[in-house]
């Protein structure tokens, strides 16, 4: 199910979702409504469905990622679209701890840090799109991604990557 808009949506148009495929994919395009958010939690999520967000607002910056703490748990994929603004940062995203890929597309700071990532131990898949090269801090927590099985970097260097 693609949820778009959730912040448009009453607190009976979300009891009415049936999802089906255990698979919600919640687009977010502004800074999502908390009590919307614990209303999808209640109605339309099971034990066993798994969350892919997607954020593409016109600025991510404003989007906080402890808004999402009622889903976290459930929130498997993040995928950031940056078409507008250059993303700064990803500050509390370790909030979601099964985590399994993480994609940051286009516009962001290419000094971005990444410590938190070392906290994801379910993180896979990470794919930057970055301006310029990795700087030696972002390459020291890449290093720290044990769990990590897919690396899509534009501007890699592999002889900086002890594991691979």
């Amino acid at each position: 199910m693609v949820i778009e808009n959730l912040n448009k949506y009453s607190e009976e148009q979300i009891a009415s979702l049936q999802e089906k495929e255990n698979v919600i994919r919640l687009i977010i395009s502004e800074q999502p409504n908390r009590c919307n958010l614990e209303h999808l939690r209640k109605y339309a999520i099971k034990s066993d469905t798994n969350i892919q967000l997607c954020l593409c607002a016109e600025d991510n910056n404003i989007i906080k990622f402890d808004v999402f703490e009622c889903l976290a748990e459930k929130v498997v994929d993040i995928e950031i679209y940056n078409r507008k603004r250059v993303l700064t940062s990803i500050i509390g995203i370790s909030i979601f701890r099964n985590l399994n890929k993480l994609i940051i597309s286009d516009l962001y700071d290419d000094k971005i840090v990444l410590d938190e990532l070392v906290q994801l131990e379910k993180l896979e898949i990470l794919g930057l799109v970055l301006n310029g090269d990795l700087d030696m801090r972002q390459y020291e927590t890449i290093n720290q991604l044990f769990s990590l099985r897919r690396l899509e970097v534009k501007g890699l260097d592999s002889m900086l990557l002890d594991k691979l």
